[in-house]
């Protein structure tokens, strides 16, 4: 080769070298590059976000809502704890369904009464122009949100996305959309352990999907053997969902339906909302099965017991309500039967890593390995703590405050999770309130999640699946940067909105709340 062409070749080697060494120091310093970070990481699915999108025609979708909802029928200190952690994440005013009902729509006397006071929400308080608007509601006194909307409705159609593909794999692509169409609409529940209330002979026991991309060593030899905490994670939790909103409230109006035509005072399970809703996704589960096995009689699906319930499905009959679960706890994860792998990890090692040492699977060969903070909440936390002075005047950087925090992961998903439901412990939600990464700031954060919304600003700067991300509701004109309160949805029997005020719902409770 002439010296000029080697000369070349070793300069070219040269700068490869170096251009490698400088992305390794971007993607693993101790110190991340924020500006970097937020200007190259697009939480989008299917479609490419800005500024891409906006070159292609029709690609930006209007503003979309998020309609957020706290069910409660009174206050006490684990709906304050909700309401605390909702406001400090940014997802602006809630409602409170079902505030001092009464009856039949007191949360207290039934769990039904949070069908009741939701769907009338859904019915009367939303009109239809936002059928395309995403829909959240909480149980207020088992859940905590540890993550803001922004990191939510990105992984909402993640997830979304996955269930597609598991529906179009189990019904081939010409029948997806015939039986379980239109996909990417799904409403999705946290998901629990075990079927409750239990009867395996019922569909929405046997009759609903397993578990995709969990195979039967997940959680070592003893998975699936019997014990809830060895499960993998199948069936319906009732106390958090996600959907767009015409079909939320399709859903809860055959809930509602369904519970007024069958209701028993003798049957055990009488009051469990949980009950209905998974008698609905089982038969439509059951549909599915029956065109599946149309098409292929050997097919592959869930069997039950030998005297399993397998109802007739009706010609002209809606069976398809888009019930999925979120399997792999992206959204909510549920903590019953799943305290052996949902703990709380500091991610100060190497590119915000934490060292596993649990051996899950049990596997002979197990050596510990490395857990990374996922990007979508490390900007998230970036946003907030950039813009709320009182963080920003302690010299500290969001690289700090994010290695200095305590964050609930599920090491077996390797999932940050957004929203935690504290099912069966109550001493659970004593335990995760005081370790969230902002306990010790609150009231500076909620402070400056006021003055974030009463600047009109969206959840985040760029779109989510093409569109820009708003709050449904807005806080009043006037309320002082302290007030966290939240609305009523006129349940008392006023039929009229009206603004709680945080010192109204919570003022007992400060001391516990702002630690």
């Amino acid at each position: 080769m002439p010296r000029r062409g080697r000369k070349m070749l070793l300069l070219a080697i040269f700068a490869f070298v170096l251009m490698g060494l400088i992305l390794s120091r971007i993607l693993w310093s101790t110190d991340l590059a924020w500006n970097r970070i937020t200007s190259t990481f697009h939480p989008a699915n299917k479609h490419p976000t800005c500024p891409v999108c906006s070159a292609i025609p029709g690609a930006r979708r209007p503003p979309g809502r998020l309609h957020f909802l706290i069910t409660g029928s009174a206050p006490n200190l684990e709906l304050c704890r909700a309401l605390v952690s909702s406001t400090v994440n940014r997802y602006g005013a809630p409602v409170i369904s079902g505030w001092q009902a009464t009856g039949d729509r007191d949360a207290a006397n039934t769990h039904l009464a949070k069908v009741r006071v939701v769907t009338e929400y859904l019915e009367q308080r939303i009109p239809p122009d936002a059928d395309d608007d995403l829909f959240l509601m909480i149980d207020g006194y088992h859940v905590q949100l540890q993550f803001g909307p922004e990191v939510l409705l990105k992984r909402y159609f993640e997830v979304s996305d996955r269930e597609d593909e598991r529906i179009i794999q189990q019904l081939a692509p010409a029948n997806a959309e015939k039986v379980a169409g239109p996909l990417g609409r799904h409403v999705i529940f946290g998901a629990d352990k075990v079927c409750s209330p239990v009867d395996w002979r019922c569909p929405g026991c046997w009759a609903v999907p397993m578990v995709p991309g969990m195979d039967s060593l997940t959680f070592g030899p003893k998975t699936d053997g019997g014990n809830m905490t060895y499960n993998r994670p199948r069936w319906l939790n009732s106390g958090t969902v996600m959907g767009p909103v015409k079909e939320v409230r399709e859903l809860f109006r055959a809930t509602l339906h369904r519970i007024e035509a069958t209701y028993d005072p003798h049957f055990e399970h009488r009051e469990s909302d949980q009950y209905y809703l998974a008698g609905i996704w089982g038969e439509q589960e059951i549909e599915r099965i029956n065109a599946q096995l149309a098409e292929d009689p050997e097919a592959q699906h869930p069997v039950g017991p030998s005297d399993a319930h397998w109802p007739e499905i009706l010609p002209g009959q809606k069976y398809n309500y888009h019930i999925a679960v979120d399997y792999g706890s992206s959204l909510f994860q549920t903590w019953a039967g799943c305290l052996d792998w949902v703990g709380w990890y500091r991610f100060d090692g190497t590119g915000y890593s934490s060292l596993v040492d649990q051996n899950v699977r049990g596997e002979t060969g197990f050596r510990p390995w490395d857990l990374h903070l996922q990007g979508d909440a490390m900007v998230a936390l970036d946003r907030i703590h950039s813009s709320t002075d009182e963080l920003s005047r302690t010299g500290r950087s969001s690289n700090e405050l994010i290695r200095r925090s305590e964050f609930g992961v599920n090491i077996v998903t390797k999932t940050t999770i957004p929203i935690s439901h504290c099912t069966g412990t109550e001493e659970s939600l004593d335990r995760v309130y005081p370790r969230m990464w902002f306990f010790r700031h609150a009231r500076a954060l909620v402070g400056s999640a006021l003055a974030f919304f009463r600047a009109n600003e969206p959840y985040a700067p760029y779109p989510i699946n093409n569109r820009i991300w708003y709050p449904a509701m807005r806080y009043p004109e006037g309320v002082s940067l302290d007030d966290g309160g939240a609305w009523s949805d006129g349940s008392d029997g006023s039929s009229k909105m009206e603004w709680l005020s945080f010192d109204r719902i919570c003022g007992e409770h400060k001391e516990s709340l702002f630690g």
